[in-house]
């Protein structure tokens, strides 16, 4: 199983102003799996201890990525659905916040209560279910700090970067095959692409 980060972002749903109030989250559990055509499947436990009364809390998940190299990707959020620990549906509304999906989840008896609220959602690829997504391509961590990737990740991303940067796709392409390492001693590893040099030579076509 592949666990990738995904930044936790909590918020409670305030009632007026009442005396005394807090909410601390006790627990948070998920499980993240990658499926073979790229697709991320979430489930999540959100335990919450109530102090007063509150109406629910917010989850807001992070869709746009972006790289130190240039390259951006964005996840197409599924909510498949949201339930208490008892499995009974939860009212939830969503909306978009920057680079954010905000989840507005109403808690029933969210009064000086604790609660466990259960998300499960589905984050596309958007790739055709053909497409095999190279293993680097879940696993590298996104941190600017791997310089090399494989041909096969570059390739899968070209069609996004020609339209981020308005250009002939071909012409992505063939950068590139031109900025494409070979296997070492010819027969070790996987062709890479040093993205640095890619992307350098992206923003040279602009100059």
């Amino acid at each position: 199983m592949i666990r990738p980060v995904l930044l936790l972002l909590l918020a409670i749903i305030a009632t007026p102003a009442q005396a005394q109030r807090s909410l601390a989250i006790k627990r948070f559990e998920a499980t993240i799996i990658v499926n073979p055509d790229g697709a991320v499947d979430v489930s999540e436990a959100i335990t919450a201890e109530f102090t007063g009364s509150w109406n629910g809390i917010y989850r807001t998940v992070p869709v746009e990525y972006r790289t130190p190299q240039g390259f951006n990707w964005t996840l197409r959020l599924h909510l498949l659905d949201v339930t208490d620990e008892h499995g009974v549906s939860l009212d939830v509304e969503s909306s978009r916040e920057r680079h954010y999906v905000k989840y507005k989840i109403r808690v029933p008896g969210a009064e000086n209560a604790t609660l466990t609220v259960l998300l499960r959602y589905r984050a596309l690829n958007g790739l055709p279910s053909s497409v095999k997504v190279p293993v680097d391509a879940v696993t590298a961590s996104a941190s600017g700090l791997d310089p090399d990737i494989s041909q096969a990740n570059a390739l899968l991303q070209v069609a996004r970067v020609a339209k981020a940067r308005g250009l002939p796709e071909a012409q992505v392409r063939r950068l590139v095959d031109q900025h494409t390492n070979s296997r070492q001693l010819g027969i070790l590893g996987e062709k890479t692409v040093n993205v640095l040099d890619l992307n350098l030579a992206l923003n040279g076509l602009r100059s």
